[in-house]
């Protein structure tokens, strides 16, 4: 029987049949014979060499299939540890052009939904074509291009005819590509033009309501410029004194009236509500001044009747007027945290390198984790829009060990055997991007999302904001300028509750009400 296995090696070695030969010479006696170790001699060759074959037309697991057979017959032969040298070179070079080819896929998703579509086909024609995801991309951008000449069309017939509401409500979903579109940036500049005739119009006239309307409608599109801000300022002045006429306050009323004048100075209500104003100014400043005056500040007490013991006389208590609290409005510098009532509490890092660590180590990170000391500290670079993850020793990301990777959306990064991190971009028409944590915790225990910060944090509903809200029926952006925070796209603005324009900077340890939210935002030290 012995004999017959070695035949039957033997054939099927010269035939060329490897994979049989080697599951014959698998038996213990066959290892032992004489004629059984020549023939594995020669199948461990025969195999080295049909795995270099494999290397060669690119079929990586095959030839490292036979590199091990190889290997567990023959020992640590020199053909096989070259083979095997060959075929792991080839491995990373493949698994880091692979790298580099979804990081580039998602750079071009990045610009194809911010509007850039030449930018993002550029990049797609100097990534490999015969991806999948590449062709997609590519008819991805051919059909937004397709969109964009389509609506374009329809709102330039609309604004022809003179269809204004028509023409903004088309654009509208495609304003993000009016930098790179000639054709729909003109149309988009028309548009705008005419709804500031119309603000402006609408304004002169009393409108204020329509003008309002409109100027919410047009903050959707980009670089609305400095003439439609005028005319945003304008409005917020008529509220203002709206509310100052609502509370009594005549002179105030009087003050923001003559303000706006400056802005519409072809409102003719306004000169007849300046006179009417300072008409009733002058005539409070009689009534105060007149007889009344007496009573206020000299009061008249009654004297006792004959007979009667007049009662002591009592000062009256002087109320002074309690001091108004300063807003506290000055910048962000640094970390700090975001407290949202009913959703929780966030930490928000803006500078644009954060180092990740344990909190016991020597140099305190800038996102301090309770873990254990010895986990390796990594850093998360953003760069033109893209982040980076670099670190001094091996972690594992998405389960493969690495110290330097570009980072992409649902990147699960882990630091240590329970210390887990996930990497989001929940918008790609965003920069910032979200860190969520798992396994560990910061120094407070109600944290445990970060937010890394380029320009904006959108707070609403859907899992495409950096913050869900599911209570708020909208997006709202948390725009970052300079250290200065400010919100877009609010409809009711207050802070300590009084009302605050947009354009304001948003005040620390301060609530503040955005369209029915309360947020707090305070420093991350306290």
């Amino acid at each position: 029987m012995l004999i017959l296995k070695l035949k039957q090696a033997d054939l099927a070695l010269h035939n060329g049949r490897l994979d049989e030969a080697f599951d014959l010479l698998q038996l213990e006696a066959l290892k032992q014979h004489r004629r059984g170790q020549v023939l594995i001699g020669q199948l461990a060759r025969a195999l080295g060499d049909r795995g270099q074959e494999h290397l060669t037309a690119g079929r990586l697991q095959d030839a490292l299939a036979d590199c091990n057979k190889a290997d567990k017959l023959g020992g640590n032969l020199e053909c096989v540890a070259q083979l095997r040298k060959a075929v792991c070179e080839a491995v990373g070079a493949r698994q880091e052009q692979s790298e580099k080819r979804q990081a580039h896929v998602a750079m071009a998703q990045r610009q194809l939904d911010q509007g850039r579509l030449s930018v993002g086909e550029k990049i797609l024609e100097q990534t490999d074509s015969l991806d999948v995801q590449v062709e997609l991309l590519k008819d991805q951008a051919t059909a937004k291009r397709m969109e964009i000449d389509s609506l374009t069309t329809k709102a330039q017939m609309a604004l022809d005819q003179n269809d204004l509401e028509n023409a903004l409500a088309l654009v509208q979903p495609v304003a993000l590509a009016a930098l790179n579109h000639s054709h729909l940036g003109a149309l988009i500049t028309r548009i705008k033009r005419q709804i500031m005739d119309r603000i402006e119009e609408h304004l002169n006239e009393g409108r204020i309501d329509l003008a309002h309307d409109l100027l919410e409608r047009v903050g959707t599109l980009p670089d609305t410029g400095s003439q439609i801000q005028a005319m945003a300022q304008a409005v917020a002045f008529c509220r203002q004194a709206a509310q100052c006429l609502e509370a009594g306050q005549v002179s105030e009323t009087g003050e923001i009236l003559r303000k706006l004048r400056l802005l519409l100075p072809k409102a003719g209500w306004l000169k007849i509500a300046v006179q009417h104003a300072q008409e009733a100014q002058q005539a409070l400043d009689e009534l105060r001044t007149g007889p009344l005056s007496l009573v206020v500040f000299e009061p008249c007490e009654s004297r006792p009747e004959p007979g009667e013991q007049a009662a002591p006389h009592r000062m009256t208590p002087v109320t002074y007027p309690k001091p108004v609290k300063v807003p506290d409005t000055r910048p962000v510098s640094g970390t700090f945290v975001l407290q949202i009532d009913g959703v929780g509490s966030f930490f928000v890092m803006p500078q644009d390198t954060v180092r990740v660590g344990p909190i016991s180590s020597s140099k305190v990170p800038d996102l301090p984790l309770m873990t254990q000391p010895h986990m390796p500290s990594v850093q998360v670079i953003r760069e033109d829009g893209d982040y980076l993850l670099c670190s001094e020793r091996s972690i594992l990301v998405n389960g493969a060990a690495v110290t330097r990777k570009c980072l992409t959306d649902g990147d699960r990064i882990q630091l240590s055997d329970k210390c887990r991190v996930k990497f989001n971009l929940p918008n790609a028409a965003s920069t910032s991007a979200t860190l969520v944590l798992s396994g560990t915790r910061l120094a407070r225990p109600d944290i445990n999302y970060c937010v890394l910060m380029d320009r904006e944090i959108l707070i609403g509903p859907g899992c495409n904001n950096h913050i869900r809200s599911d209570r708020m029926d909208h997006t709202i952006a948390l725009m970052l300028n300079q250290g200065r925070l400010t919100v877009k796209n609010a409809g009711q603005l207050t802070a300590n509750h009084r009302p605050v324009k947009s354009t304001d900077t948003l005040p620390v340890n301060t609530p503040i009400n955005v369209d029915g939210l309360t947020l707090v935002i305070t420093d991350a030290q306290a």
